[in-house]
């Protein structure tokens, strides 16, 4: 007896037996290179986050303390340095990816004459190393991207 509408291999029906395979393969190397992207980019965006909350931490420091006489600039910038270092370092040590740093790339502003009521900017720069395939991408070659916080506060 012949069911009518019976799902059977007919001769010349195609088997679609490795397809399956096929299209994972190539929707998993899409799907592999949008999960790295997305972690390599979240790996730069949280290094920018704690540069620029260091920098913020260094300018808060040196507002409170610049208007202070009785502590010269260089004494402050320094502090101000130490500070937003150990900020730094705080969180960003435990990572490799992040290439060393020093008290030279954190940059600070003072107004001539240390006034209150003006500014102080502090700028925190650093290097994170990238993924090869965003570096050849998106950042001409270089083996790190450059990462720079920034703040100011008044005095």
């Amino acid at each position: 007896m012949k069911f009518i509408g019976s799902i059977s291999n007919h001769r010349g029906a195609r088997s679609e037996d490795g397809s399956g395979v096929v299209e994972f393969a190539l929707v998993g190397m899409i799907l592999v290179l949008l999960v790295s992207g997305v972690w390599d980019f979240g790996r730069l965006f949280n290094a920018w986050l704690v540069t620029t909350n260091a920098a913020r931490e260094g300018a808060r420091y040196a507002a409170v303390f610049g208007a202070d006489r009785n502590m010269t600039e260089s004494d402050v910038v320094n502090q101000v340095k130490q500070k937003t270092l150990e900020y730094l370092d705080a969180g960003l040590a435990a990572r490799g990816d992040v290439q060393p740093y020093a008290a030279s790339d954190v940059i600070v502003q003072f107004p001539a004459g240390r006034s209150i009521g003006e500014r102080v900017k502090v700028t925190v720069s650093l290097r994170v190393a990238v993924w090869p395939l965003a570096r050849d991408l998106f950042f001409g070659g270089s083996d790190s991207a450059a990462i720079q916080g920034a703040a100011s506060m008044r005095i």
